[in-house]
């Protein structure tokens, strides 16, 4: 492997994408990746799939019955490479936090 090409897999995160909904509070899986709030960036897309996982859990533990959107949300969301070419679309930076197993 190249080292150029090294440095460049070493820069790459993982995004937390959680698709829109509508106002009738359908979730838009089908919209651009562009209109989907980015919640997070990790080191790997190991660690961006048990956030996922973690957060869809606890969605469910305090969801009240009827009010389940953001779980239905969190189950349609995705990890997705931080240089995806479908994020190239946002108008606005991505919302991004840190990952939580990085130090700081």
């Amino acid at each position: 492997m190249k080292l150029q090409h090294a440095a460049a897999l070493a820069l790459v995160g993982w995004c937390l994408a959680i698709p829109p909904f509508d106002n009738n509070m359908t979730i838009q899986t089908g919209a651009p990746m562009g209109q989907w709030r980015l919640r997070c960036t990790f080191n790997t897309s190991a660690t961006c799939e048990q956030e996922r996982q973690r957060l869809i859990a606890m969605r469910i533990k305090i969801a009240k019955p009827g009010k389940d959107l953001v779980v239905r949300s969190m189950k349609a969301s995705k990890c997705v490479a931080s240089d995806d070419p479908s994020l190239k679309s946002r108008k606005a930076p991505p919302d991004i936090s840190t990952d939580p197993a990085q130090p700081k």
